[in-house]
Parts: structure tokens; sequence; C-alpha cells
């Protein structure tokens, strides 16, 4: 097996402290690690010795690693070569295992718009090409002999895979994988289509092998990894939509240790997720910071087997079976080096394996399901229609409607988010389409939820658009607002503004979250019933996703204990941990400064989230040890 050379600016992840390295280490001390991060790779010479201890004599830091990658987007090995495609710089380098420095890779015709880089079995480059739309095969010597593409249709090549004696591309124009002959580029089939079932997309992009010949396929606006066998017959899921271990919100790309172990990229938990070869979740690891192993735009994933030099930075007693490098796009673009240790594939999981059942995501579910308040969910139910329509089943009309879908969405019997129903539905900065049913001029449940959808016996409630949206582009979520906001000015408005610019109070944004404008104390102290809309997180997730959680059990929704002596600056819903637990919604300057309200953050990259407190002190308040 030959090494990947590859020099490593300050391993360890360039934490030093008194001449000693430190490793980022996953999960941390005083837990056995699993996975260790060793930094990022140079592209280009490192900095000598002098040099860096010159750049710390005169400007306290070490020099930045030498320029040479603006956006990397998807990364591969062959042997001791590397290959990295740059959708910044439009083209694939090549990585001087000797030197360390990169060129781009020789081809006698250069791809326009390459995405994706892949090595077939016998060494040819298969280059995804969206510029060509096409993939592009190349020799050993860079000489383009063939290309895989379709005539006449719409073709955006993601990813591509030799699968035994084909040649398997995502191709997300069609939300499905094109099969073609690997020797004639014939096109044979298509895999899949548009859609949440099993074997369906939303976006397929990254591709990989695993040792028992089956295909893994990150499956993007799902939010899973499906899992096919050279067939292409589905065999399950891995992972599934969330904010915890496991849970992806916009994966991108997928790699198969040799061991089994699936690794994929999140870019939205800004993460990488490992899998046991079963699908189980083992743990994330990689995470948004300053420091020299951070991931904040994580893209392609590859293995290799060894890394020059890397012993002499992992930590003692740590066996590492083989190396992850992950495409870093925006913060310091490059790779990162991680290092994978021996029998982490083995470690117990968080969560049952799921096997080779189906499983479906409970949201997704057909029948009528009943809360924890004992709802039963009327919708998508052929047994639910007497809820709202009556024994006679009467046409509901528009003006009956929201009388109809509040008594049972008032935020104690079902959800209750935050609508504009009753607002006015046009004026100089509203356009609400002519077509969409109003109220007399004014908004209604009706106007935005085209609820006949679940009227059908046998339809399903789709994973892509639960709430039966009119119009909506799962690929463009947000052209939705654009239906009714034509203005530049519609678009600013914020709840979490209430100051106008004269310092007066904006009573329209306290309405958003609360029934009625509370009371502003002079001194900041808390005192009365907030009046929320809903009392609980879901008053925030009706509009902001879900972050990222270290805790693999979550931290919203969670109890919290009346032994813990928690501060007044830190509210609870209901006895419950919320989302506005730690972070505070309102406008600095609305309250007094350091009061219970007006709580915020001094640290910047802690009062750009809006925290009460400043992290550090914010996890002490309530972990104490």
């Amino acid at each position: 097996v030959l090494a990947l050379a590859i020099t490593l600016l300050y391993p360890g992840c360039a934490e030093r402290r008194g001449g000693s390295i430190s490793a980022r280490q996953y999960p941390p001390p005083p837990q056995t690690p699993r996975v260790v991060a060793l930094g990022e790779l140079l592209f280009g010479r490192a900095p000598t010795d002098t040099q860096v201890q010159l750049s710390l004599f005169f400007f306290g830091v070490e020099p930045d690693p030498p320029a040479g990658l603006i956006r990397p987007i998807d990364v591969t090995a062959d042997g001791g070569e590397l290959y990295v495609c740059d959708t910044g710089l439009q083209a694939v380098f090549q990585r001087d295992a000797e030197h360390g420095a990169i060129r781009p890779a020789r081809f006698d015709t250069p791809p326009q718009a390459p995405v994706a880089i892949e090595i077939a079995a016998n060494g040819d480059r298969l280059v995804a090409d969206m510029g060509a739309a096409a993939v592009l095969r190349y020799d050993r010597a860079g000489r383009l002999f063939r290309q895989y593409a379709l005539a006449n249709s719409e073709f955006r090549p993601a990813s591509a895979l030799e699968v035994d004696s084909q040649v398997w591309v995502t191709n997300i124009a069609a939300h499905g994988i094109e099969v073609f002959d690997r020797d004639s580029g014939e096109h044979l089939r298509t895999i899949g289509e548009r859609g949440s079932e099993p074997g369906r997309f939303g976006i397929p992009l990254g591709m990989a092998r695993t040792p028992n010949g089956n295909v893994c396929v990150v499956d993007m606006l799902n939010n899973r990894v499906q899992v096919l066998s050279a067939e292409g017959k589905w065999i399950r899921h891995i992972g599934g939509p969330g904010n915890r271990v496991g849970e992806f919100g916009r994966p991108t790309d997928v790699a198969v240790g040799p061991d089994g172990t699936v690794f994929v990229s999140d870019v939205a938990s800004q993460r990488i997720h490992a899998f046991s070869p079963a699908g189980a979740p083992l743990l994330a690891f990689g995470e948004p910071g300053s420091h020299r192993a951070s991931l904040e735009l994580p893209g392609g994933i590859c293995i290799v087997p060894s890394i020059a030099g890397a012993a002499e930075t992992l930590p003692p007693e740590f066996d590492a079976s083989y190396y992850i490098l992950v495409a870093e796009q925006t913060r310091r673009p490059g790779l990162r080096v991680f290092a994978w240790g021996a029998g982490s594939s083995n470690a117990s999981p968080l969560a049952a394996s799921p096997g080779d059942e189906l499983i479906e995501h409970p949201r997704r579910a057909t029948a009528a399901r009943v809360n924890a308040a004992g709802t039963a969910n009327p919708h998508w139910s052929p047994e639910g229609c007497a809820t709202c329509h009556g024994d006679e089943r009467q046409a509901i009309s528009v003006e009956q409607a929201d009388t109809a879908c509040l008594a049972c969405h008032d935020g104690k019997r079902a959800l209750a988010e935050f609508h504009p129903v009753g607002r006015i539905a046009r004026n100089d900065r509203i356009a609400t389409p002519s077509d969409w049913p109003l109220n007399n001029g004014r908004l209604a449940c009706l106007t935005c939820h085209e609820i006949r959808r679940h009227c059908d016996a046998s339809a399903a409630r789709p994973l892509d658009n639960p709430a039966m949206l009119r119009e909506f582009d799962v690929v463009r979520p947000y052209a939705f607002c654009g239906r009714c906001h034509v203005s530049q000015g519609a678009a600013q408005i914020s709840p979490h503004r209430q100051l106008a610019a004269d310092g007066g109070l904006i009573e329209e944004t306290c309405r958003y979250c609360h029934n009625s404008v509370p009371a502003i104390p002079d001194d900041g102290a808390r005192r009365s019933d907030p009046d929320l809309r809903i009392a609980s997180s879901q008053l925030c997730l009706s509009c902001h996703s879900p972050h990222w959680d270290f805790s693999q059990r979550g931290h919203v929704e969670r109890p919290m204990p009346d032994t813990l002596n928690r501060p007044a600056e830190l509210p609870l819903a209901d006895g419950n941990v919320a989302c506005y637990s730690c972070h505070n919604p309102h406008q600095a300057g609305l309250f007094p400064s350091g009061s219970v309200l007006g709580a915020r953050a001094t640290v910047p990259i802690d009062a750009a989230v809006a925290l009460r407190m400043n992290s550090m002190e914010l996890c002490i308040a309530c972990h104490i040890k």
C-alpha cells in the first residue's frame, strides 16, 4: 500500500502550548478517542522553522498556509497522487506527492466546470463536468477517450462511480441516477426519480461503494443516504433529517472505509457523521470554529490508507486504521485530515442498527396519529374527513376554513405556528397571486395551504412539502416567499427588530411571538407571563431551523430539574429548555443592559447568535460540576 505523502500544517490542529502539540480528539478526553484531527493539508511548500519563529517573534502568530485552492469541492486519491476539484478555479488539480505543490491535472481536453472526480478500477479518471453536461473519462496519461451523456435531455452530473461494468452518474436535474455502459458509453437506464419514497431522490449527490459491493448515495433534500445493491435495488436508509448525531440538514458526500464504516459530510451541522456498516450512528467529528481542523462548508470526502509522518502527531496509544480527507470550501479552503482509530467501527453505536428493513421517518406516516395532547391527526387519513367536514361531508368555504383549522391548531390540541391570517393580502409591498383564495381581501389558511391534496384516500403525506404549501418547489424553498413578498422592503421585516429608528417600539413585531404586546419594565425584570403564542421552542422553529447540538439527546424540550440553580436570565418553557432559554430574541437596547430580560453575551461570536451569556458561562450555568 502506497503512503500518501502529506505535509500537515501545524499538526495536531495547530494548537501549540509551550512548544507541545495538542491533537483535537473525538470524543474529547477522558473518553477513548475514535477520531483525531491532524490539521490542514498544505498545498505548496510549508514554512520553514526559521520562518515560523520569525513570524511568531514579529507578529505573534504562525504564518498562514501557502495559497493554492479557492473552493475545493471534491477530493480523491490514487495511490500517492491526490486530485482535487476546485469550483472557484473551475479546474482539477493534482498534488505533487514529493514537494506538496499543486498543479493543474494533465488532461488533453480540460473539463469546463468539474465538480467531482473518481478513480476507476483500472486507473482511469472519471470527471463529472457540469459545463460539458457529461462525465469525461480520461486514461492515466490524461487522454479523453469517452464521454457519458444524455442526448436531448437536461443532464447535470454531480458525481460518477464505476459499478462493475457500468458507470453510475447522479443527475440532479432529474433527481435520479443515470446508468451507462462502461465501455460503449451507451445510456442503459435510470434509477429512481424525484420523491421521498425508498429508491427515489431529492438531488442525489455523492456516491461510494461498500466492501460488499453495495452503493451508498447521498439523497440531499431527503436528508439521508440510500444504500442500493449493484443492480440498483433499494436496501436501506442511513441517517435522516434532524440536528443530532446521525441526522442531517444538508448532506453532500459519502465515503466508505475498508472496514465498512460510512462517513457523510453535512453542511448544516458542519461535521462528518460516522455510521457502522449496518447504518447505526457512531459519532460526529469536526466542528465550526477558528482552529485549523475546523469545518465550515465540508464537501467531498475520501479515504487514504496512510499518511507520511502522521504517527508523530497522534496521541499515545492511538492506533490509526486509516485517514479521512475532507474538502473544506470556505474557511481557509483546503483539505482537513482526520485519523480513524482501529476498532472504532466496532464500538457501541448510538442507536440500534436499522438492519435491512424499510425505515420510515415519522413525518411520512400515512395513518392517523395521536399527539401528546391526545389529538388525532385527521390529515392523510380517510377516517379523519368527518373531523372537519362533519358526517355529511359538507364543503368548507374559505371564510369558514380559518375557524375549522384553528379549532385544532390552537397551540394546545395541535401545533400553532405563527401565521399572518387576517392581514391585508395586497398592498405596495405584498402581491398575493390572484388565483390564491382570500377571505374578503385578507389572508386565510387556504390562501397558502392547498389541503385538498390529502383528500385522496391513497395519498401519503410527503416529506418535501408536508404543509401542502401552494406552488412549493423543494429545490428552491424560499421562492415560495417571493410569491407574495415582491418588494425588497417586504423581505426586511424581522420579529427580532423591535425598535424603530427613533427608538420607539414597533408593536407589530412583538405580535409575531406574543398574543399581546407585553409591558417593558424599566429595570428589565421579568414579572409577568409573556403571553407567547406558543410557549415552547416550536415558536422559534416555525421560522428557524434547529442548529447542531453537541448532546446526543439534544437540549430542546428537555426538562430542567428544580435542583439546578438556574440563573434568572435563562427562562424555561413550562419547565423545559427552549430555544429562547439560551438565545435572547429581543433586540439589544430594548431592555437595560445586564438586566434579566436584556441579558446578552459580550463575546462577539456569541453575541452574533444572541446568546444570553457567553457560551462558556452558559454551559456552566446549568451543567454544574
